[in-house]
């Protein structure tokens, strides 16, 4: 156990405790509420039936005044109990991610991606055990599906690549901010699962009547006018025309009824939803960015006093309080007999709507965006050791790096190679046995080149990298459905790759392709590989080929643009051995005739 995994048990540990004596707590107000209303109840009998009618009211109002209080109290305790239950669930993923314990990880949040996509797939950059879900410690479904887009994007912008990289570097060093963020997120749901606005943004969205304004402000002439008109035939003795008045208004009041309710029941069902989104948002309004001026500038939406979401949601949420007078059915009548209550409210609530409605995108697309920054920090923060990329956004095409390894795979386990692509039109074969880590090595550097892109540091001491599209063909499957063979398959994104080139020549297109035409027999495999290559060294992309055909490492010899590197094994103790570190030249030796034989295979000699 290392030493940032040992700080999180006993943070923890701490929490634990804390959560152990709430819950004792919990359980003694529990109690304490029960025997306040039993002792309560027997006063009031008590004072009623033996005493006297004051006696009996005044408890009453002790009682109520007693529980009123154990009440609050018991409501703080429980959100606090429920706020350290989100701090240990926050720690407790935090130490899944740095142990790699993906039994504890929160599931893989589902991201549609179209089966062209250049690398999705192949690099397992979103799926059950992928790099997304590694990373995501978003509690919106919306800064979920936005760390996917970075992870996912296509072509990369150097500007937006460098800004996303300062942010995470700012945020990397606010460890109890981004927990602040993920904690607000995780209470909206209590838990559940990721909290998502659309419902909210559907509701506001919805067009409200355009006669709720006028009906309101005829509705206030007539209440007016009621009173008016009793005032009259009260102390002036003038006829009774407030009956006609009072008439028309009730009328008018009840046909709008079915309206107020249906606004009602929506805004009721949103008020869950409204009060917790405004709890994220006061709490990025007050927090200080000392020194993260990246950060500062990004929440800058929220500064300003006279527009705040904390205020704006607050006025939808007096309105929303004050429909809810129809819940008490004589108040409500009270107040609507004295003013137009219900469609005052209804007409408030919906400028309120109006207002919030052109704020909301640009409040809820900040945090979505702290949310992605702040997955990205968190996992720059648990790996310290990690290297951020230096961009060269001139021209020139290349990746460098020192001591490269692939982010999902367990420290202990992790082998770690120094690497180089200079100049577009290369080419790196590399060969090697099976199960030597050709293939892994080739999504060593694809998924390494994402996190660089999304503005995350890389597994690596050191990586000088450009601004490269990434094409990968790696995984592929035959599709029994449509009737397609591995090999049409492979044919189809490996032309899909060609026509790319031809279509778009910025940025340099970097390809990982692995096992080149392994689909179909050896003759035909070697001479659409070497044609393959061969037209890719006289492209404007540079990338690796992985291949079995040793036949294909002769391509060096007749360009100074292809190059050999191997993995290579040993046999020790009757076992393959693999070192997984990459050789200069093409690879001296083959194992598959000798995992044959290890495995009970009969093999006849040449």
């Amino acid at each position: 156990m290392n030493k940032r995994s040992f700080y999180l048990q006993r943070h923890e540990s701490r929490l634990k405790r804390r959560i152990q004596a709430y819950d004792r707590q919990d359980a003694n107000f529990v109690r304490w509420r029960l025997l306040t209303g039993a002792l309560g109840g027997l006063l009031i009998w008590a004072g009623f039936d033996q005493l006297h009618a004051l006696a009996g009211w005044s408890f009453v109002v002790v009682s109520a005044g007693a529980l009123t209080i154990l009440a609050i109290f018991h409501r703080r305790l429980r959100k606090g109990i429920a706020r350290h239950r989100g701090w240990l669930r926050i720690k407790r993923i935090h130490r899944a991610r740095l142990e790699m314990d993906w039994d504890l990880i929160p599931p893989a949040n589902p991201i549609d991606v179209p089966p062209e996509h250049p690398f999705a797939q192949d690099l397992d950059i979103v799926g059950p055990s992928s790099l997304h879900r590694f990373l995501d410690n978003c509690l919106s479904d919306g800064g979920s599906h936005l760390l996917a887009q970075l992870l996912l994007q296509e072509k990369p912008h150097p500007q937006r690549i460098l800004a996303r990289q300062q942010l995470v570097k700012e945020l990397r060093e606010k460890p109890t901010f981004r927990d602040r963020l993920a904690l607000e997120g995780w209470l909206i749901d209590s838990g559940m699962g990721r909290w998502t606005v659309s419902a909210f943004k559907s509701w506001l969205d919805d067009s409200p009547s355009q006669f709720v304004a006028g009906i309101t402000l005829i509705s206030w002439v007539l209440c007016l006018g009621n009173w008016g008109l009793l005032a009259i035939f009260l102390f002036w003795k003038g006829p009774p025309l407030w009956i006609l008045s009072a008439t028309i208004y009730v009328a008018l009041q009840s046909y709008w009824q079915s309206q107020v309710e249906t606004s009602f029941k929506m805004a009721l069902k949103m008020e869950r939803t409204i009060s917790q989104v405004r709890g994220i948002f006061s709490f990025l309004e007050s927090y200080e960015f000392e020194s993260a001026p990246a950060v500062a500038d990004l929440c800058a939406v929220f500064d300003d006093p006279e527009s705040r979401p904390s205020n704006q949601i607050g006025k939808l949420q007096r309105w929303i309080s004050a429909l809810s007078v129809r819940g008490f059915p004589p108040a409500w009548l009270i107040c609507n007999s004295l003013v137009p209550w219900d469609l005052l409210a209804l007409s408030r609530l919906e400028e309120g709507r109006r207002q919030l409605r052109n704020s909301l995108v640009v409040w809820l697309d900040t945090c979505f965006r702290l949310e992605a920054m702040a997955s990205l920090a968190a996992f720059a923060d648990l790996n310290r050791d990690y290297a951020f990329p230096h961009f060269e956004l001139a021209n020139g095409n290349w990746l460098k790096a020192r001591a490269l390894a692939h982010p999902l795979i367990p420290p202990s386990e992790r082998i770690a190679n120094d690497f180089e692509l200079s100049a577009p039109g290369q080419v790196v074969l590399i060969t090697g046995s099976n199960m030597s880590g050709k293939s892994t090595f080739l999504r060593t550097v694809g998924v390494n080149a994402r996190l660089a892109y999304a503005g995350a540091p890389v597994c690596a001491e050191a990586l000088d990298l450009s601004v490269l599209r990434v094409w990968a063909v790696i995984r592929l499957d035959d599709s029994l459905s449509e009737g397609y063979s591995f090999f049409f398959r492979e044919v189809q994104r490996l032309r899909a790759l060609l026509d790319d080139l031809k279509a778009q020549s910025q940025p340099t297109v970097l390809y990982l392709i692995d096992e080149i035409f392994r689909g179909t027999n050896n003759r035909e495999r070697l001479i659409g590989s070497r044609s393959y290559i061969r037209t890719l060294s006289r492209q404007p992309c540079m990338g690796i080929v992985t291949t079995h055909d040793l036949d294909l490492v002769e391509l060096a010899k007749e360009s100074d643009r292809v190059s050999n590197v191997h993995f290579r094994e040993h046999i020790e103790e009757g076992r393959m051995k693999f070192d997984f570190k990459l050789h200069p030249g093409p690879c001296p030796t083959t194992n598959a005739l000798e995992i044959m034989r290890m495995e009970g295979l009969p093999v006849d000699e040449l």
